[in-house]
C-alpha cells in the first residue's frame, strides 16, 4: 500500500522535460542557470540556483518555481498527514531552500486557486486536521489561498525529510489558523487579537457597548473577505452575577412606579412614605417578616438617656431603606427563564448589530442556544462568537 501511495506521488513529475541548462563549474560549484520543463499537461517549472556537487549539503542554494499545478495530485500526501482527499484546485509554488553547513533554511511562497478538500479518509498514521476549516479561513473572496510558509532543519539529522519538514509546516499553519481563527480574521482588518470574536456584556444587560459594537462592524468587514465561513452566535449569561442585577434592576423599577404612584395622587413625597412603600412591598412578598426586629437593628438611644428610661428612638433611616431594599432584592423571584430571555436578548442584539441597516446578516450567520458562563475578571458576562466553515 505504502509503494503504491509512493508512486502516487511521483506521478506526473517524471514528465519534467529539461528544456535548457546551463552549468559552470568554477572551484567545485556547479551553477544552473535555469532548468526548464512542464509538470502533467498544464504545468510549468523552473529550477535555478547553485550548490557545491562535492558536498551539497555544505552549501546549496536553490530556486524553484512551479506553475499551474493540479493539486488533486496532493492528494496522497494530504491523507498521510491531515487525513483529507483533495477534489480539485490549481496552485503556484515559489521556494527558496538554502542550505548551509547541513542547516536548511527555506521559504515556501504558495498560491493556491480554487481548492476543493474532498472526503476525510481514515489515515492509519493518525493524522487528522482541521483542513476544511482551514481552507475557509485561508481562502479569500476570490477563493485564492496566498500563504508564506518557512521552512527549517538539519539535513544531516537520520531522521530528516525534506517532504515530512514542509507538511509539518503546512500543519502548523493548520493548526494555528483553526485553533485561533478570531486572531487570523482580526489581521484582515489591522487588528491583531484573539478576543476579537468575544464581546462583553454588564451584568442584568443586553446593550453592546460602543466598542463592541466597533469590534462587530470589523468583524462583519473581515467575515465578508472569508466568504466559505460561517458566524455562530449563542446567548451567554453569568447565573449569579445576571440574577442579582435583574432582581435589583426589578425591584427598583417596583419601588419607582409606586413613589411615581404616590406623587401622581398629589402626596407630597418624602423618606418616610418611601419607607413605607417599601415595607408594604416586603410584607407583600415576606409576610413573615418581622419589621419590627428590622427596625430595631437600624435604631439608637438618644445620647446621655438611660435605656430604660428612653423617651425616644433614633432610627438611622438610610441604612434602614437600605436593609428593606436588600430584603426585597433578596426576595425577588428570579428564575431559569428570566436569565434565558437575557442571554436571548443579548443574541438578538448581536444579530442585528451584525445586520447593521439591512433586516438581513449580511453573513452567514446560525444561531445557538444560549450557554452559562462565567463571569470575567472584570465582573462581566463574555459572550463569545465562533467562526465553522459554512459548507460542513
Amino acid at each position: 500500500m505504502r509503494d503504491n501511495r509512493q508512486q502516487e506521488k511521483l506521478a506526473g513529475w517524471k514528465q519534467l522535460d529539461v528544456e535548457r541548462v546551463e552549468i559552470d563549474l568554477t572551484a567545485n560549484t556547479f551553477k544552473t542557470s535555469a532548468l526548464e520543463g512542464q509538470v502533467n499537461e498544464y504545468g510549468l517549472a523552473c529550477i535555478g540556483g547553485s550548490l557545491n556537487a562535492w558536498d551539497p549539503t555544505g552549501f546549496t542554494d536553490i530556486q524553484m518555481t512551479f506553475g499551474n499545478l493540479g493539486t488533486e495530485r496532493m492528494t496522497p500526501y494530504t491523507i498521510e498527514f491531515a487525513g483529507w482527499e483533495i477534489d480539485a484546485g490549481r496552485m503556484d509554488l515559489e521556494l527558496d531552500y538554502k542550505i548551509n553547513k547541513g542547516q536548511l533554511n527555506g521559504t515556501n511562497a504558495v498560491v493556491i486557486r480554487e481548492l476543493t478538500v474532498g472526503d476525510k479518509v481514515a489515515n492509519p498514521s493518525g493524522a487528522s486536521l482541521p483542513l476544511k476549516f482551514a481552507v475557509a479561513l485561508l481562502k479569500d473572496s476570490n477563493g485564492v489561498i496566498d500563504v508564506d510558509l518557512p521552512v527549517e532543519g538539519d539535513v544531516n539529522d537520520p531522521s530528516f525529510k525534506l517532504g515530512g519538514i514542509v507538511w509539518k509546516a503546512n500543519g502548523n499553519l493548520l493548526l494555528k489558523v483553526a485553533t485561533a481563527p478570531f486572531r487570523l480574521l482580526s489581521s484582515l482588518v489591522g487588528v491583531d487579537s484573539e478576543d476579537f470574536g468575544t464581546l462583553h456584556f454588564s451584568a442584568g444587560q443586553a446593550e453592546i457597548s460602543p466598542p463592541d459594537r466597533e469590534q462587530l462592524v470589523k468583524l462583519v468587514d473581515a467575515m465578508q473577505q472569508r466568504p466559505e465561513l460561517r458566524l455562530e452566535v449563542a446567548g451567554a449569561y453569568v447565573v449569579e452575577a445576571d440574577k442579582q442585577a435583574l432582581q435589583t434592576q426589578q425591584v427598583d423599577q417596583r419601588i419607582e412606579a409606586s413613589v411615581a404612584a404616590m406623587k401622581s395622587a398629589g402626596e407630597a413625597l418624602s423618606t418616610e412614605q418611601r419607607r413605607r412603600v417599601m415595607e408594604q412591598m416586603l410584607a407583600n412578598s415576606e409576610p413573615g417578616l418581622d419589621l419590627l426586629a428590622l427596625q430595631q437593628e437600624f435604631s439608637s438611644i438618644p445620647a446621655g438617656e438611660e435605656p430604660e428610661k428612653a423617651a425616644a428612638v433614633l432610627l438611622d433611616e438610610t441604612a434602614y431603606l437600605q436593609a428593606l431594599r436588600q430584603c426585597l432584592i433578596d426576595a425577588e423571584p428570579i428564575g431559569e427563564t428570566e436569565l434565558l430571555a437575557l442571554a436571548e436578548a443579548r443574541a438578538d442584539a448581536v444579530m442585528a448589530a451584525i445586520a447593521g441597516d439591512g433586516t438581513e446578516s449580511p453573513l452567514a450567520v446560525a444561531r445557538l442556544p444560549a450557554v452559562v458562563v462565567d463571569a470575567t475578571d472584570g465582573a462581566e458576562v463574555p459572550l463569545e462568537l465562533k467562526v465553522e466553515a459554512a459548507l460542513e
